[in-house]
């Protein structure tokens, strides 16, 4: 039995590990403020990255990446 991880699934969709950690905190309900703080980013550039991991994972938004990262599909 393989056990993947989230971080494991969106890394074989094409995510580089700012996106993945990026992502991970987006699915725990993170703003994008608060992402911005912790990774010493702006708010502007963390609206940039996850605006790049909808459209690599093929979601539309928050909610829909947030049930991804969870292991249910991309609608």
């Amino acid at each position: 039995m393989t056990i993947t991880t989230s971080a494991d699934r969106a890394r074989a969709a094409g995510l580089d590990d700012r996106e993945v950690l990026v992502l991970g905190m987006v699915a725990i309900g993170r703003t994008n403020a608060y992402i911005g703080e912790k990774l010493s980013l702006t708010e502007g550039s963390i609206d940039k990255i996850t605006r790049r991991i909808y459209s690599k994972l093929g979601v539309s938004g928050r909610v829909t990446a947030a049930g991804w990262w969870y292991g249910g599909p991309a609608v």
